[in-house]
């Protein structure tokens, strides 16, 4: 995800924070190179997050099709698409424009237990003002239908979601709060009241409050490290420990909190702001190497490290790490999302000129998803 305007944030839920201590992170193995996994075509240039359907073994891609100048020639309507095995896309269908809005702003997706897909509409780039939402997009034999429900209302940057369990966990990458730099947030629905929300008049969509809705339960502030960008919560994912990690995409600060015996959330900062990566877009835990995987965005980057017990120190190994890019030889490309499926590590490439705040510096062809074979490393040791 890429957010190109400075604005000022403020107020804190209550959270509980420690710095834990680090090692140095290793150099890139070239055995990691990345190659070419998927060719996007014209119409989606833009894409986002990825989401593993385990049971009917596709893997589904977002593609908002953000466009951040106005005199871009790139245009095109938001879509869900499915990349298949062998790396071949099929444009599910076009997002429609609900509700007077401009488009759909597609980002995080996760499969829920009733089947469905859940999505993150991200409407800040078209109105900052709380109009970002959570949809359901219903399935029916493991493929879309193309009908689109509102499930929640009045999010900021509805970013990455996460089902787990009875428990529904989302990031808000800019919170605007007053006398703040930058901050975001996790919020937490409950099973119950998102399979219900917006199914019909009888259950309509959620409507969270702009503060002190008890449902963001975590505040984490975003530093400003020199990138101007002042984004915080965007990628989350969970360990096999049930610890949850998230990270800012604005400064690189990564978190992990947990629940305690009172069911109340608890934080540590694991990665100060700047320290080894400047930014944290989306991530991913992976069981069978015991590891999350983040896509640095800024330095067209892969980080993974292996979860410690709660408290203990955190080691970051660079994967991979290129330059600015056109991305034609499976090169890394504003990664913005990744997802291990069969010991292949797949990455999106959001391909989006970031200025000063980044290594990518413009949109250009070809739009592609990169792949690393994990799997296939003998270093990476299956636990």
């Amino acid at each position: 995800m890429k957010i190109k305007w400075l604005t000022l944030v403020g107020t804190a839920v209550l959270l509980l924070t420690s710095t834990v201590a680090m090692t140095d992170a290793k150099e890139p193995n070239p055995l990691y190179k990345p190659s070419i996994y998927a060719v996007l075509p014209d119409d989606m240039f833009g894409p986002d997050a990825l989401c593993w359907d385990a049971v009917h073994r596709n893997l589904y891609l977002s593609v908002p099709n953000f466009t951040f100048d106005p005199a871009s020639p790139l245009k095109a309507p938001a879509c869900l698409a499915l990349i298949r095995s062998d790396g071949s896309v099929e444009k599910q269908f076009d997002f429609p424009v609900m509700d007077g809005m401009k488009s759909t702003g597609c980002m995080g997706i996760d499969f829920g237990p009733d089947g469905n897909l859940y999505v993150c509409d991200n409407q800040y780039f078209f109105n900052p003002e709380w109009k970002s939402r959570i949809l359901r997009v219903i399935f029916r034999d493991g493929r879309p239908t193309g009908k689109v429900q509102v499930v929640v209302n009045g999010l900021k940057v509805a970013n990455a979601i996460l089902w787990d369990g009875n428990r529904v966990f989302v990031t808000d990458t800019i919170l605007d709060e007053p006398g703040k730099y930058g901050s975001g947030g996790i919020w937490m629905f409950s099973k119950e009241e998102l399979l219900s929300a917006g199914t019909d008049a009888k259950h309509p969509a959620i409507q969270v409050a702009k503060r002190g809705d008890k449902r963001l339960i975590l505040v984490a502030d975003c530093d400003d490290i020199g990138r101007n960008n002042n984004c915080g919560a965007d990628g989350i994912t969970k360990d096999k420990n049930g610890i949850y990690y998230f990270g800012n995409y604005g400064d690189g600060g990564m978190f992990r909190f947990r629940f305690d015996n009172q069911g109340k959330a608890e934080m540590q900062k694991i990665h100060p702001g700047g320290k080894f990566f400047r930014c944290v877009d989306g991530i991913c835990f992976d069981s069978e190497t015991n590891k999350v995987y983040i896509t640095d965005s800024a330095d067209n980057a892969i980080w993974a490290f292996t979860p410690p017990k709660w408290g203990e120190s955190v080691n970051f190994e660079r994967i991979w790490e290129n330059e600015d890019t056109d991305g034609a030889d499976g090169s890394l490309d504003l990664p913005c999302e990744c997802r291990v499926v069969d010991g292949r590590l797949i990455i999106t490439n959001q391909d989006v000129g970031v200025g000063s705040g980044g290594k990518c510096q413009k949109t250009d062809k070809p739009y592609t998803l990169s792949v690393i074979e994990i799997g296939k490393h003998p270093d990476v040791k299956k636990k």
